[in-house]
């Protein structure tokens, strides 16, 4: 299974509605939960962006990246996290 976790600042849900759209439109979403401590809601969710983990594994946790194309589409990719990094670069 494509499992993932990820969060998206409670700021970018309520400025940029469709930039949250673009990012959770390839993904079945398993749980959203509002972190108030880190003012933002953090999700797992199955997508074909993620790697695959075996069941009963801890989902590794994404920073999802969005690019704006000169067409003005969105390109929705997901880097996994790695040691020292912080979700909101």
């Amino acid at each position: 299974m494509r499992l993932g976790q990820f969060n998206i600042q409670r700021s970018a849900i309520i400025e940029s509605p469709e930039l949250v759209m673009a990012i959770t439109a390839r993904m079945i979403i398993y749980r959203a939960e509002m972190m108030f401590h880190k003012d933002c809601v953090e999700y797992i969710a199955i997508s074909d962006l993620f790697d695959e983990v075996e069941q009963g594994e801890c989902p590794p946790e994404y920073m999802m990246v969005i690019e704006i194309t000169d067409e003005g589409t969105y390109v929705v990719s997901a880097q996994k996290m790695r040691d020292g990094m912080t979700p909101f670069q």
